[in-house]
């Protein structure tokens, strides 16, 4: 699961101000989640079979990504576990 700061960007500006299919937040030059896919991506994703990933949705096609700079880390964060979840929320709360 990913942190999400909604103040930093929220997935529904994210879409609205790209035109690309792909778009992936970054934060100084690395790349974070979550990647959003515009729905003509639908089918090829459910497609996807066991032995793959949506990376390998976004290595087929570089053409049609669109990168797009976040104000704050927490993009690149993810939350696995009940203690990365309370970490988070209490960074969130500072």
């Amino acid at each position: 699961m990913t942190f999400l700061v909604k103040a930093n960007w929220g997935i529904a500006d994210f879409s609205t101000i790209i035109s690309k299919g792909i778009a992936i937040p970054t934060y100084r030059g690395k790349r974070g989640h979550p990647v959003v896919f515009r729905s003509r991506y639908r089918d090829e994703i459910l497609l996807l079979d066991d032995s793959q990933t949506l990376r390998d949705i976004i290595h087929s096609h570089p053409e049609d990504i669109a990168e797009v700079e976040a104000a704050s880390d927490a993009v690149l964060r993810d939350i696995d576990t009940r203690e990365q979840y309370r970490d988070e929320r209490r960074l969130a709360e500072q």
